[in-house]
């Protein structure tokens, strides 16, 4: 596959050692590759995948990594890879499965881990957690809140607020004990 104009060709980009095959354009935020193929922009291992096979990969499939090497595109020699007690179709350092394929294997291999407290996601970045009128099934908005805490504190009952404002009691008292909306507690 060649790009555009005096552009690289896919291999070019390849550093080919004995082991991985190791991309050596882009990387994304967890260093896996980024290529361009047929004008859009994937991740590397996966165009190595359909370049190897000559066909698209299947709606809801994962192009797997046997190394464990996120920017290793090494898709050569064929051979059987066994998962749970699955047989799969692999190219060189690379395998077509299912998420759950890639949960099994990351189990097999030890690589699971499971972060709580300090270390779980939502405290080491918390920008990214949906708040408030951002959480995809927020009824209401950040003012709404705030003057629903606000008449609640003064001694409007709960019920009659919701029903102010259109919505069940039990948001309104999820509100108010700071099940949700904690950050405006």
């Amino acid at each position: 596959m060649r790009f555009y104009g005096t552009r690289e060709t896919f291999d070019d980009r390849v550093s080919k050692g004995p082991g991985c095959w190791l991309w050596q354009g882009a990387l994304n935020e967890l260093g896996y590759g980024r290529a361009t193929w047929k004008g859009r922009t994937e991740l590397a291992h996966r165009v190595a995948w359909m370049r190897a096979t000559g066909q698209p990969i299947p709606p809801g499939m994962c192009v797997l990594h046997v190394c464990d090497t996120p920017s290793c595109v090494r898709a050569d020699e064929p051979s059987m890879h066994l998962v749970g007690g699955a047989l799969f179709l692999r190219l060189g350092h690379l395998w077509l499965g299912a998420q759950a394929d890639n949960s099994t294997d990351k189990a097999e291999k030890g690589r699971v881990v499971v972060y709580s407290g300090a270390e779980h996601w939502t405290r080491r970045r918390p920008g990214l957690v949906a708040r408030g009128a951002g959480a995809g099934n927020a009824k209401l908005t950040e003012q709404d809140a705030l003057d629903i805490l606000a008449r609640v504190a003064g001694g409007e009952g709960q019920r009659t607020v919701a029903a102010s404002y259109g919505v069940n009691h039990r948001t309104v008292s999820a509100l108010v004990t700071g099940v949700n909306w904690k950050h405006l507690h």
